[in-house]
Order: structure tokens, then sequence, then C-alpha cells
């Protein structure tokens, strides 16, 4: 029996949310968390995948998929496994070789981050499953779950990275980017406790309809806030980015809705509402945790704890 492995790495973005679907330019940067896939492949009579998923040593989903059509058998949750067949008939489709020979695989996914974070649980199966089927994973992506593809891009990269969706049938725009502020300890991710779905979330925004100066003005302030070398400068383009980006999708900033007393700026991540929400500040990190902690959420990561170690 052999085995093989793969790995890609969680995602965010720190600036672009929403307006990236129209063209604009994102800053986004992997994270030290992510996700493993592991396959082991033996001989077998038929077409057998048994796939067992983890998450932090802890099985949460199970399924067998069964010949060539590879129908679902013994989920654990029937939607997800639905999802989980759509990628990989997908793969299938685009590499007619993948799992065509007879053979049982025994898959094993895990997690090193709860996926209620919003880091990357679907991006990353996604970009492994490509990896493991030998194709592309934009399209994959695209064709399967949707989206501007960011978070593939920063499955598979090591360092920050500006990111330029050029719409579904063309390859993006990547480049990687040094982002480490120098202000770096006084930023903070602070989880809200409501996954959002980025497909949910996109809902009634449609990229067409952005004005053109909007876009180039997120562009703008994406390399502004990669450059920035003040605190109190980045916290302004933080702000900026809010109000336009609230403008063009019809919503106030979170910072207006639920933290105004906050000394300090706080912005969106993703999807407005849930996942991570992005702080910065000159208070000190035991203030900050106590600010959050007052406010209903006990997990504040630091900039540099979020960031790959390699960065």
């Amino acid at each position: 029996m052999t085995t093989r492995f793969f790995r890609s790495n969680g995602k965010l973005m720190i600036s672009g949310e929403y307006l990236v679907l129209a063209g604009a330019a994102a800053l986004a940067m992997p994270v030290r968390y992510g996700q493993t896939l592991s396959v082991s492949e033996s001989p077998a009579r038929g077409h057998t995948v048994l796939w067992r998923s983890l998450e932090n040593g802890v099985e949460w989903f199970r399924a067998d998929f069964m010949g060539a059509t590879l129908s679902c058998s013994g989920a654990s949750d029937p939607h997800i496994c639905s999802v989980l067949r759509k990628i990989l008939l997908e793969a299938k489709k685009m590499n007619p070789a993948f799992l065509r020979d007879p053979a049982c695989f025994e898959v094993r996914t895990e997690l090193d981050f709860d996926r209620e974070w919003g880091l990357g649980s679907s991006s990353t199966l996604v970009s492994n499953i490509a990896w493991w089927a030998g194709v592309d994973p934009y399209p994959l992506l695209f064709n399967t779950l949707g989206g501007s593809g960011y978070d593939i891009a920063c499955a598979r990269s090591h360092t920050p990275l500006m990111y330029h969706y050029q719409g579904r049938e063309a390859p993006p725009e990547i480049n990687p980017v040094d982002f480490r502020p120098p202000f770096s300890e006084n930023l903070y991710f602070v989880y809200t406790g409501r996954k959002q779905s980025s497909a949910g979330s996109l809902k009634g925004f449609f990229a067409g309809t952005v004005k053109k100066d909007d876009v180039e003005r997120i562009s703008a302030l994406s390399f502004e806030m990669l450059q920035c070398n003040s605190l109190q400068q980045f916290m302004a383009l933080m702000e900026e980015h809010e109000q336009l980006t609230g403008r063009v999708i019809g919503q106030a900033p979170v910072q207006e809705r639920g933290f105004r007393d906050f000394i300090g700026t706080v912005k969106s991540l993703g999807a407005w509402g849930g996942d991570f929400l992005f702080a910065a500040t000159a208070l000190e990190q035991k203030d900050v945790v106590a600010y959050f902690r007052r406010m209903g959420t006990d997990l504040v990561i630091p900039f540099n704890e979020m960031i790959p170690k390699s960065v």
C-alpha cells in the first residue's frame, strides 16, 4: 500500500472583500493553520473511496464512495457528502485518469483549526484534491464551490500576496508581497463566533454593478495598506476601506454596529457579519484581549501568531 500526503494553508483576506470579484486588487495572506490530506491506495476489484475527516484529531465526517460514479453510502452528513462527491466528479472530468483504475483509496483529511473559524476548510480541501488528482485547482473551485479563488492562491503560498481575479475563464494574477508591517504587534485577528458562508454572503452582490472608481480606490487602498509604515495611517486606511465597502454592499461597518468604544479600528475580513475581524490599536495586548472578552469573544490571535512560521 502506498500513501501520499498533501497540505494546504488556510487564508485571510486583509483588503478587497466583495470588490475582488469586480477586479479590485486584494491583499491576502496564508495562515499557519491548514489542512492535510493523505491517500493510501491498494489494489481492489472495484472502485472504493473510504473517506474520513478529522478536526484537531477528532473525526467529524465520514463517507464511502462506491463505483465509477462515486455513489455515496454511510455518510455522516448527506449534504457534505453531496458537495464532496461533486468536487471528486469534477476532478475526474478534468482528469479522466483520476480514480479510473479499480482500487481502494483510504482518504484521511485533518484540519488543525476549528472549521467554524472560516479560515478555509473548503478551499484547502479543493487545493488538496486538485494536487491528488493532478488538475488545476482554480477551475476545480470555480466549477464547484465558486468564489474569487484568492483562497486557493493562499492555500499554495507561503507568503502574503496581491490577488487579481480575472474571471472564471482566465487564470488569476498572483504577486507575492512582503506584508509584515513594522507595527505588526499592534494588529490582531478577533473571532466573532459566527461562521459565515462565503457563497451565502455574496447573494445579492453583483460585481458588474460596482463602479469603476470604487474598484480602483479599493485597489489603491490595498497597495497603500501594503506599503504603510504608520499605525495611525494604517487605521485610517482601514476606516476608509470599511466605509467604501459598506456603501457598495449596503451595510454599516462592523465598528459602527458593535465596537464604537474600541480605542482603535476594527475591520471586517471576508464575508461581513461573521468569521474573523481585524483590529489595529495602540492598546497593550492584555487590554485588547480584555476588551473583546467583555464583548463576548475569547479568541484574539495576534498578527504575528497567525502568519506562517516561514514568513
